[in-house]
Formats: structure tokens, sequence, C-alpha cells
């Protein structure tokens, strides 16, 4: 009995498939790890921020204490030795400047001093 699909159709629509799998991975693959390295990536950044952060407000409350003035290169040269000791990779990921680092201290030193 002769069947619609014989061995040499049946072989020609796997090798179709195959090559259908083959072009799909080949377009979806790269837009997918694409999607994955951004969202990654995004954590990371966000997990060095909150560590930023939170690192800063540390000393805020610290700084507070031991009477140091905000706003003076003082108050800078100590926040920068403590973020190197205790967040060095938040520092090197993120590249803060001077700026945003003293911004960031002065709104922590406020809440420190409440």
């Amino acid at each position: 009995m002769n069947t619609i699909l014989s061995p040499e159709l049946l072989a020609g629509l796997a090798k179709l498939l195959v090559a259908v799998i083959g072009l799909i991975l080949t377009v979806a693959l790269p837009i997918l790890s694409a999607r994955l390295y951004r969202w990654t990536d995004i954590k990371i950044e966000e997990k060095h921020q909150k560590a930023l952060h939170e690192a800063i407000a540390t000393w805020s409350y610290s700084a507070v204490t031991r009477g140091i003035q905000p706003a003076s290169k003082q108050a800078y040269d100590d926040m920068l030795i403590y973020l190197r000791q205790s967040v060095p990779d938040a520092l090197r990921v993120l590249g803060p400047s001077a700026e945003v680092l003293m911004r960031l201290a002065g709104r922590y030193l406020v809440q420190a001093k409440e």
C-alpha cells in the first residue's frame, strides 16, 4: 500500500524542518541574548547603585557623630576613603563624579542630622 508520505518525502520534510529551526535560532538567539544582557546589566547597575547609596548613608551617620563638616574637602576625602574600602566595585562600575558623590552625601547628611 502506497502512502502519501513516502520515506523520501519524510526525509525532505525533516531536512526542511531542521533548516527552518536553524534559521529561527539564528535570528532569535542574538535578539534574546541582547535582551538578556540589557536586563542583567540593569540588575547589576541597580545592585551597585543600592550599595553606593547604602554606603554613603552609613558614612553620613558616622560623619555626623564624628562632627565632620559637610561640603568640606575633609568630608569628601573621608567619604571617598570609606567608599573605596566598602564599595569599590560600585565606584568602578558606576564611576560617579565628585559632584554626584557630594550631592548624595549632602542628602544623606541632612537625613542623618534629623
